[in-house]
């Protein structure tokens, strides 16, 4: 006598694990806090290398830092 249902078993599991795979709510979650900009007091002149930019608000007890702007002005962060 044949079985039936040995050959929906593993179609069953392959489509659930399909939809874990799918969905945005599986896996750790971060918290994220919300970063707050401020513009650089030490940083002069334009902004060209956000690497230096990132020292220098590393230096200013912030987060990190990056360049942005058409003016080319260093921010730091930090979060709020």
């Amino acid at each position: 006598m044949k079985k039936p249902c040995s050959v929906n078993v593993p179609i069953a599991v392959i489509f659930i694990f399909m939809m874990l795979l799918s969905t945005n709510e599986v896996g750790i979650k971060v918290a994220e806090g919300k970063l707050c900009h401020y513009r650089s007091q030490r940083w002069t002149g334009p902004c060209v290398l956000g690497h230096d930019c990132h020292k220098s608000c590393l230096g200013q007890c912030f987060a990190g830092g990056e360049c942005h702007g058409l003016r080319h002005l260093c921010y730091c962060y930090k979060n709020c």
